[in-house]
This record gives structure tokens, sequence and C-alpha cells, in this order.
């Protein structure tokens, strides 16, 4: 009596621990084609899963990596990292093989594109610090040309309070 008694208490307690699968709202098409920061940095994601990247900033992949500029090619997908049970589902997942052989890193670039300028970004540092390294789309005519906007001609990175760093005050 006394274990049904102690699965009646504790089953509902881990049933709202249990939440569903948020589902992504970013689609393979929002994430298709070239996306730029004005601290300098270009992607260009394909429709097949590919993507290029160039003059990243190093310490959006690892904070050892300040200071130095990065490229490569890689893979990408939509999609929370498998491992990461906090992660979002509007995550653009990364498998990059860096341009000069140093080796590959795995992770993903947030996105937010259900807003008027939709951006993907990195965190840097401490993601509850709200600075972000963001990337906005190159309009097709300027990506069509060969051309982008200057890199470093715009407003450098900000910190942005993010949802943890508000929650609780």
């Amino acid at each position: 009596m006394r274990v049904v008694v102690m699965a009646l208490l504790v089953a509902p307690a881990v049933a709202g621990c249990a939440r569903p699968a948020t589902p992504a709202s970013i689609r393979k098409d929002d994430v298709v084609g070239e996306w730029a920061s004005p601290e300098g940095g270009l992607f260009r994601f394909a429709a097949d899963g590919t993507f290029g990247v160039s003059d990243l900033r190093g310490e959006a992949l690892l904070s050892n990596l300040g200071g130095r500029r990065l490229g490569g090619s890689g893979t990408w997908r939509i999609g929370p990292a498998p491992l990461d049970g906090q992660s979002r589902p509007d995550t653009v997942r990364l498998q990059l093989d860096l341009a000069d052989g140093s080796g590959r890193w795995g992770g993903g670039l947030n996105a937010e594109v259900d807003r008027p300028t939709p951006v993907l970004f990195f965190f840097l540092g401490d993601p509850d610090s709200g600075v972000r390294y963001e990337f906005t789309r190159v309009p097709a005519a300027v990506s069509s040309q060969g051309t982008r906007p200057s890199a470093r001609s715009h407003a450098p990175v900000r910190a942005i309070p993010s949802a943890r760093s508000t929650a609780g005050r």
C-alpha cells in the first residue's frame, strides 16, 4: 500500500518536470543565404546543408581563440544539440572544419527569426552577460552582385539582456 501511495505522489511531480519538445520556429529557408556581422564575419548557408564562413571572430568559437579571424566550411542543420537538453530548438547546428587545418569545431548559432530584422548570433563569454556577436541577412540583391556591406562600418557588438539575465529581477 505504501508503494502505491508513493507512486501516486511522485508520478505527477515527475510528469510535471517533463516538458514536450518545443518545435523550432526557424526553417531551412530562413537560414539559406548570406549573413554578415558589422564586426566582421560572413556566413554563406547553402540549401544542401553546407556552409562557408570567413573573417569569423575566434572567440565566438572558443575563448582562447580571441583576436584571431577564422574561416572554413562544413555542414549545418536546425535543431538543439543532441547532448544538451538546455539548448534552444531555434539553433543552427554547425560542424566547421577550420581552413587553416587546425581542427574541427561543433556548436551552434542561436536564431531569432520572428522579429523585424532576423538575426543569427553567438554569445561571447557567459550567456548571462548578454554580449552577442550578431549576423543579419545580406539582401539578395547585394549578395548576387558579389559584394556585401562593409563589415566594420556598423555599430559594435552590444550587450543585450538575455531572458536568463533578466529573470528574477
